[in-house]
């Protein structure tokens, strides 16, 4: 079988990597080989990929990490982190991190969420330009903006944990092993200076309430450490990313905001996030450690295996006619959150910013549209996910 190598295309785009394309109508797994870690198995059938999720011949605890197949030249989610453990075990920091993300913190954090969304609203919409940068002006603030307010750090502090995060995420076209080193060493002082920092009583934010859970638990520094380095990494990043990728998906596809359906709220966020696929070229690396199936490939223990989620959530064996947005679609889980015991543990954060800000955009400016279609787009190059850099748009 042959080896794809990827990334396989040089331009980005909204769409996944060609080379995942063709898998999605053949067999659904390949061999494949990406610029950090070694060789791998890469999975786009959506039945193999939520297979993968849940059954324990597969594990995200990889030794050694260095080995793990990624786009990123650091290894980000290693042992004893928030992704890296067993199908169906908590290490400390997810089980922590379970408590301060529960149903209630996400509720009470909403309120924020909606009055950021507004007052960056108001600031582009008394802008006497007609046009603005959704990006720069609007889907990387609100999410950075939340997570400094999760933090407890003032506001001010976006801009380091901005470039600090981009670095740790860099790809091979990027900053060197060194640079990215040193970004992921100033990250965690970062983290451990607020671990440091006196609990703010009654405790509003997540620092302040990680120190009592802490306390509570007999938790160590490092475990400590492990939950804030999970909180910032995955807090801003994700929505980040996804956010202004919506927008666009939306933008290019009806042409006015108010012309695409986004009648039910709670079924579009979803369909989006099925649709437009969050990395592009993604990675997250699991290891076999007995044999196992897979798309008819037998594979064995100490091989890697590469669950393709924005190909998953395109398998027209599951979604019909699956490059559609269609809100109103026979509902199966997509996979751009995970799956099971293995779900990401920040949803609910993401949908509740990106829900904020659709619903926003469309209220304030419902004749939003692109500047000048494809040419409006700029895509952020060095980064392992497939971001946007900027989104020009017209207010109406």
């Amino acid at each position: 079988m042959k080896t794809i190598s990827l990334p396989s295309a040089g331009e980005r785009s909204l769409d996944i990597d060609p080379a995942f394309v063709h898998l999605i109508r053949g067999p659904g797994i390949a061999k494949a080989s990406f610029p950090f870690g070694d060789e791998c198995w890469i999975v786009t059938d959506y039945r193999a990929v939520r297979q993968i999720y849940s059954d324990d011949a597969f594990t995200r605890v990889i030794e050694p990490p260095a080995a793990a197949p990624r786009t990123t030249r650091l290894v980000i989610a290693g042992p004893e982190t928030i992704g890296g453990t067993d199908r169906g075990g908590d290490n400390a920091a997810r089980r922590v991190m379970r408590k301060l993300l529960c149903k209630e913190s996400v509720d009470a954090l909403y309120p924020m969420v909606l009055r950021r969304t507004e007052e960056l609203l108001d600031s582009i919409e008394s802008s006497a330009d007609p046009t603005f940068d959704m990006v720069a002006d609007f889907t990387d603030r609100l999410p950075m903006d939340v997570l400094c307010h999760m933090l407890g750090v003032p506001a001010t502090d976006g801009d380091y944990l901005r470039a600090t995060i981009a670095a740790v995420f860099a790809d091979d076209n990027a900053v060197d092993e060194t640079a990215a080193e040193g970004s992921l060493i100033e990250l965690v002082g970062y983290v451990a200076e607020l671990i440091r920092r006196p609990p703010v009583v009654p405790a509003t934010d997540s620092m302040s309430q990680l120190a009592l859970i802490a306390d509570a638990e007999r938790l160590s520094k490092a475990e400590q450490l492990h939950v804030g380095m999970g909180l910032i990494l995955a807090g801003y990043e994700t929505t980040a990313v996804a956010l202004p990728k919506l927008v666009y998906y939306l933008l290019s596809r009806y042409g006015r905001l108010n012309e695409a359906p986004l009648e039910d709220g709670s079924r579009y966020v979803d369909e989006l996030l099925r649709v437009v696929a969050l990395g592009g070229g993604e990675t997250l690396p699991w290891m076999v450690r007995k044999p196992v199936d897979i798309c008819g490939q037998r594979l064995g223990p100490g091989e890697f295996v590469v669950p393709i989620i924005g190909a998953a959530n395109l398998d027209p064996s599951v979604f019909a006619e699956p490059n559609t947005f269609d809100p109103c679609r026979k509902r199966f889980p997509h996979m751009s959150f995970g799956s099971g015991d293995r779900y990401c543990l920040g949803s609910a954060i993401a949908r509740s910013e990106i829900s904020a800000a659709v619903s926003g955009l469309l209220n304030r400016f419902p004749n939003l549209h692109l500047e000048h279609s494809d040419a409006s787009a700029t895509w952020r190059f060095g980064h392992a996910l497939w971001a946007l850099e900027s989104l020009i748009v017209v207010k109406g």
